[in-house]
């Protein structure tokens, strides 16, 4: 049911407030990461394959439409590793698939998927390009990512832009959801959350389900929208056509008093009975209003249970969420839920196995600070570059650290980079981290 990109809004709502409460003695760097995830745009997309194998398809071509299923979170599935990517083989897969099928343009944006994944951004871009000017938006898409990649060299958030636009123009909803995210928080672009507002609802109408969720999100933090639009009419129709996800959105605004004043309880019958179709987004909501007791007593192992729940239904936000529980801790009553930081890593590592990003960032924080785990500087970079691919700004922002205490002056100046990256991202805790590391030593990354 839900996924990452479904849920990190929702969840974050509520563990935001969650993490404000006097009785959680939350890490520093737990409750950065939190507050984080209510303007966190990085995560995944929606899944969408490139092509499926059809029955009785040329086994070359097969097997290479099969390694696209390491190669792209955003286009592609849950449990994506780019780590696990043997890109020669993969490689060697695509270009005989290339034999049987000349020119054929999902096969040659799976070989460029390769190619990027692996590093090799100049073949990458050449492949796209010559895809793309066939007007292939998944091309165009693959290109505007490419200049968001922080060791690209020639990329820009003009150029991010541009690309995405001229994928728009051919009815990509993938890339119209993109460039929303980039209106809503002035990525590239003059912040417009009107514009935002319309390309989400475009996105949506053209079938892209990240669409709807991001809208709720913009809904409930700008009250330019709310003061002059009419969202709360919006979801309803949306939630009238049966969808659960525009239901959580009502039960938000009455959270929150956005459209109609505030009902804690009818928030919380929406949320339970959504709660109860198996909506893991529902699921994981509904523990966060136990945890800190908005429309019911408060209960902090109903929380943990609502976590674990869509957890085992294979949420990768209820594996997150439910790890981060267990890594702080919450509570002083008997539904107290006792920290335990050894269990908060096997959720953690639950969670990045199906791709969630911020679940990467969490265990190269674990392995840097040896908190549940023992203290391994190469498995937290192992975590952290996953971050790195994801553009994920915290994760970045941990990676950058790392590297910035590196004694090795070229790793110094790659950690400052990311640093860098992860500002011009959003994240404050980069900005201060690299004003502390441009107080000691100058690099380009300073200017």
């Amino acid at each position: 049911m839900g996924r990452q990109s479904k849920v990190s809004w929702y969840a974050s709502f509520f563990m935001v407030l969650l993490l404000a409460s006097p009785t959680l003695a939350a890490e520093a760097i737990v409750a950065e990461r939190l507050q984080g995830l209510l303007y966190s745009t990085s995560g995944p997309a929606e899944y969408r394959v490139a092509r499926p194998a059809p029955e009785g398809m040329d086994v070359t071509v097969a097997g290479c439409l099969r390694h696209a299923s390491r190669l792209h979170a955003a286009r592609v599935g849950p449990g994506v590793d780019l780590e696990q990517l043997d890109a020669p083989v993969a490689t060697q897969a695509c270009q005989a698939a290339l034999k049987v099928a000349p020119d054929d343009p999902d096969i040659e944006n799976v070989l460029a998927r390769v190619q990027l994944a692996a590093g090799e951004y100049q073949q990458a871009e050449a492949l796209l390009n010559k895809v793309a000017a066939t007007g292939n938006s998944f091309a165009l898409y693959g290109l505007a990512k490419l200049n968001l990649e922080p060791k690209y060299q020639g990329g820009s958030s003009t150029k991010y832009i541009e690309l995405l636009e001229k994928a728009v123009s051919l009815g990509d909803a993938v890339a119209k959801t993109d460039l929303a995210q980039s209106y809503a928080r002035g990525f590239g672009v003059t912040k417009d959350v009107f514009k935002a507002e319309m390309l989400f609802k475009d996105a949506a109408n053209l079938g892209d389900a990240r669409a709807m969720h991001h809208l709720i999100g913009l809904y409930l933090r700008e009250p330019a929208l709310t003061l002059n639009d009419n969202s709360f009419e919006v979801l309803s129709e949306y939630a009238r056509q049966g969808n659960l996800q525009a239901q959580i959105g009502i039960a938000l605004h009455y959270l929150a008093a956005i459209a109609k004043p505030r009902d804690d309880a009818k928030a919380f019958q929406l949320v339970e009975g959504a709660a109860k179709l198996g909506n893991t987004d529902a699921m994981i909501l509904l523990g966060s209003m136990y945890a800190i007791g908005r429309g019911v007593e408060r209960n902090e192992q109903e929380a943990l249970a609502q976590y674990r729940a869509a957890a085992d239904l294979g949420d990768p936000m209820g594996s997150y969420t439910a790890g981060l529980l267990y890594l702080t801790g919450l509570g002083n009553g008997p539904t107290r839920v006792d920290q335990d930081q050894g269990i908060a890593h096997t959720y953690f590592v639950k969670a990045a196995e199906l791709g969630h990003v911020r679940a990467f960032s969490a265990l190269g924080w674990q392995y840097a600070e040896g908190k549940g785990v023992e203290r391994d500087l190469q498995q937290s970079w192992h975590w952290y570059r996953k971050s790195i691919k994801a553009n994920d700004p915290e994760g970045l922002n941990g990676a950058g650290v790392l590297l910035g205490n590196s004694p090795n002056a070229e790793q110094q100046a790659y950690g400052m980079q990311l640093l860098k990256r992860a500002t011009v991202l959003g994240s404050l805790r980069a900005a201060e981290n690299l004003k502390l590391f441009c107080a000691k030593r100058r690099t380009p990354a300073c200017d």
